[in-house]
């Protein structure tokens, strides 16, 4: 869930039909009215989601996920709580993302990208010009992000899972399970 700048809408990730696994992206007046649907995302793929509307209230950015794993980051023009514009796409990874952030002057984009088996680092791109850079010693397992509203603060939470190996004796009735293998990745 998110604002447009102005506090006049929310913006929301839904199933697209009732049983689907397909995302759409609404948007309802803050005040209270009708929800409508912004995009039509393709039939594939698991839609779109994480909108984040600019500060100046004229463009949104949100993720289009084309696989399950396969997401880019997209721009479309907006205007009084639509989608005026053709959607543009702005990354060409093809990573799992999240976590859309603009910064304060709006110049760039902040988002969240890598799975559970990659390290889930936040990156930053020009919305003029798509070029992703990883935001460099923040380290890695990134899951939430967000920026003060009045200063270039950047505030981020990690996540961490600790896979080991155990093993336990069937044949002995008071068992205990001993570590086999210790995990080194996390």
């Amino acid at each position: 869930v998110s604002w447009s700048p102005d506090a006049k809408w929310l913006l929301w990730s839904q199933r697209a039909k009732p049983n689907s696994r397909g995302l759409s992206i609404h948007a309802a007046p803050s005040v209270g009215g009708e929800a409508h649907k912004l995009l039509d995302p393709p039939a594939t793929g698991t839609g779109d989601s994480d909108p984040a509307v600019a500060p100046d209230g004229r463009e949104m950015a949100f993720i289009r996920c084309m696989e399950d794993l396969n997401c880019d980051l997209y721009l479309t023009a907006f205007h009084d709580g639509r989608s005026t514009g053709t959607p543009r796409q702005l990354t060409h990874d093809h990573k799992p993302k999240g976590h859309t952030r603009w910064t304060n002057d709006g110049k760039e984009i902040l988002y969240i990208a890598g799975d559970v088996t990659d390290e889930r680092s936040i990156y930053r791109v020009r919305a003029s010009d798509g070029q992703p850079r990883r935001i460099e010693g923040i380290g890695a397992n990134a899951f939430n992000l967000t920026l003060a509203a009045k200063s270039n603060r950047l505030l981020y939470s990690t996540l961490s899972s600790n896979f080991d190996i155990w093993r336990v004796d069937l044949k002995a009735p008071d068992a205990k399970p001993e570590r086999f293998i210790a995990s080194t990745r996390y």
